[in-house]
């Protein structure tokens, strides 16, 4: 019994370490199969990558399954580079694995899956990319397997440039057999590929594509959508030079959007790419040193194609300003039609306007110095040769001063059309010094070959102070000036007309004078309490039914100014004065001559009528004085005024 279980221990012991040595050269076959996997695999991706140095840490083979490669990198064979090119964490290949096929014969690859795959693509200090290592691509031997990339990244790397990180790649590129093919026999070409993916970086939420290549056609298509893609400095700053050259005037955007796109290739080998592209502005902002604003919340749709852009309900806003656009643009040459609609809400009217406008209606906005706020409604046409405007405002509070007239007038609201060369207003007012005035306008062709008319009426007196009087033309000025004036004037109506651009304008312009003085430094005989009219048409004044007083004296005036042919200007002044005391104001108002003679007179009390005509040539300064004095007798039973 005793040597019966010694033989059973000793048996035991003998089947255990069989099996162990079973179990361990089973596992030394395997790690030397594995092993020989490793440099089958790492040899053969050597001689279809010649311009590349490619490693493989380790391979086991899956029974039944395929073969599974860890710690694959690939870099130029030729270089110095201190990152491989191309890493893997986990590569496999599902393919028979019966032996001993298996190690006789090339396997047959039906299915490729990368797990963390980076690449690094990086340019050179000579201009080249490290990728092109990987060219040419070898040629397919056998059924193309089908490939599949997960949590793939790209990291592009440029000198000078800011890293580009792809991340989160997943692809999956799948041959498209014909119906009813079981293998590469029953199809003479190279098979179409649809390649299908995602991907996403700090420029992008997520960007999804699906595409095909049809290789013995050179032809493709892709399609796909862009969720949340930001357009910035810093995303220019990071693509190739090449390309962030060509987005430079774009430089200044930072938008996010989300976009979907379509692009196919020629259909001609000539022809251009065909694409189509859509956008939907989420946010963004426009900050552009040639541009006087800073746009923000920038909104809208764009559409872009092979036969033009569009832009769709653009919104923006810079301040109070809230700005609309639409636009098409039909093709991308220099002569494309153009349709463009753009309003602006609440737009102030400064010098940042002034900076954006083409010189023609530069030279039109110096003339009229236009300030406030306005709301404006444009459309602009370009046919190829020609634009054709048209604008509608809406003055919520403006203020203009004309160039030829620089008086101030502000609180200006009404609405401004203009519409095929034609230029008119709808219920146009305007205040100055607190008084309404009502303006009308219409007139063909603004600028200097205008025709057509303006037309304005205050509703109120106007201070005639230093402000108004300067704002008149140098002759009307130095003649007014001459007046010593002041009181008020109500402009009873203003008009300018132009029948033909070969005809001068006639200008017709009807004043009313109110409680005014006036003190001709040619005749410096205060009068006041003036009222009258002033009449000017083009350049001739008439002084009408003027009335005014000087203590007891009463005083008509009547006269007119006008240029002369050969130049220079004329100026004819007639009072007629009733019960004019002989004071020293009148005295003094004569000229030396006439004064000594008073003075010598000594005359006191009152004159009955006192002429004074006053003729004054500007050329050649010649001043001409007629006074005449009348007394009349005492009425019967009337007391007589007496002069001494």
């Amino acid at each position: 019994m005793r040597r019966l279980t010694r033989w059973a221990f000793r048996f035991a012991v003998l089947v255990a370490a069989l099996l162990a040595a079973a179990w361990f050269g089973r596992d030394m076959i395997f790690q030397r199969l594995n092993e020989e996997i490793r440099v089958r695999v790492q040899t053969m991706l050597a001689e279809r990558h010649p311009n590349l140095h490619v490693q493989v840490r380790s391979a086991w083979l899956v029974e039944g399954e395929g073969i599974v490669l860890r710690g694959v990198t690939a870099s130029p064979r030729y270089g110095t580079a201190a990152e491989p090119m191309i890493k893997v964490d986990e590569l496999f290949c599902a393919c028979g694995t019966q032996m001993p096929q298996f190690l006789t014969e090339k396997p047959q690859v039906h299915h490729v899956e990368f797990r963390g795959l980076s690449v690094r693509a990086s340019r050179g200090g000579d201009g080249a990319w490290n990728l092109a290592s990987l060219l040419p691509l070898p040629a397919s031997e056998g059924r193309p397997p089908t490939i599949e990339i997960r949590d793939g990244a790209i990291e592009i790397v440029d000198a000078g440039q800011r890293p580009l990180l792809l991340r989160d790649i997943a692809v999956s590129i799948t041959p498209q057999f014909p119906v009813g093919a079981s293998g590469p026999s029953m199809h003479n070409g190279r098979l179409p590929l649809q390649i299908r993916g995602s991907l996403a970086s700090e420029y992008c939420r997520q960007a999804d594509f699906d595409g095909t290549f049809w290789p013995d056609e050179q032809a493709w298509s892709v399609r796909g959508t862009v969720a949340h893609f930001d357009f910035s400095r810093r995303l220019l700053a990071a693509l190739p030079p090449e390309i962030a050259d060509q987005l430079e005037p774009l430089a200044s955007l930072d938008v996010q959007a989300d976009m979907s796109y379509e692009v196919k290739s020629p259909l001609e080998p000539s022809g251009p790419i065909r694409f189509h592209l859509t956008s939907r502005l989420l946010d963004g902002r426009i900050d552009d040193p040639r541009f006087p604003y800073a746009l923000t919340n920038l909104r809208g749709d764009i559409d872009v194609d092979n036969t033009g852009l569009r832009f769709r309900n653009l919104t923006a806003s810079t301040g109070a300003t809230q700005l609309q656009m639409s636009c098409v643009i039909a093709g991308f040459a220099d002569d494309s039609p153009i349709q463009l609609q753009a309003s602006a809400r609440n737009l102030t009217l400064d010098q940042r306007v002034l900076s954006m406008l083409p010189e023609p209606a530069r030279e039109q906005w110096e003339k009229y110095s236009p300030s406030g706020i306005v709301n404006i409604d444009a459309a602009l046409e370009f046919d190829g040769q020609r634009w054709k405007p048209e604008m509608h405002a809406e003055c919520v509070d403006v203020a203009v001063v004309y160039h030829k007239f620089p008086y101030r007038v502000d609180h200006g609201v009404g609405k401004l059309h203009y519409v095929n060369g034609r230029l008119w207003s709808e219920q146009l007012i305007v205040e100055a010094n607190g008084q309404r005035i009502d303006v009308g306008l219409d007139i063909q062709q603004p600028g200097p070959d205008f025709t057509g008319w303006f037309e304005a009426r205050a509703h109120g007196p106007i201070p005639l102070d230093n402000e108004l009087i300067s704002a008149l033309e140098d002759k009307p000025e130095e003649i007014v000036r001459s007046l010593q004036p002041a009181g008020s004037i109500v402009v009873e109506r203003m008009r300018i007309d132009r029948v033909s651009p070969d005809q001068e304008p006639t200008k017709r312009l009807a004043i009313e004078l109110r409680e005014c003085s006036m003190k001709y430094e040619k005749f410096p005989y205060p009068i006041y309490k003036i009222h009258g009219r002033l009449v000017a048409e083009d350049n001739h004044w008439t002084f009408r039914d003027l009335i005014g007083q000087n203590d007891s004296g009463y005083i008509i005036c009547k006269g007119q100014w006008q240029p002369k042919p050969e130049g220079g200007s004329l100026l004819t002044l007639d009072f007629d004065c009733r019960s004019v005391p002989l004071e020293d104001e009148l005295r003094e108002a004569l000229k030396p001559a006439a004064r000594q003679i008073w003075n010598k007179l000594q005359p006191r009390g009152s004159l009955d009528q006192l002429s004074v005509s006053v003729r004054y040539d500007s050329e050649p300064k010649d001043l001409s004085l007629d006074i005449r004095a009348q007394k009349w007798p005492p009425a019967q039973n009337v007391e007589g005024r007496s002069i001494t």
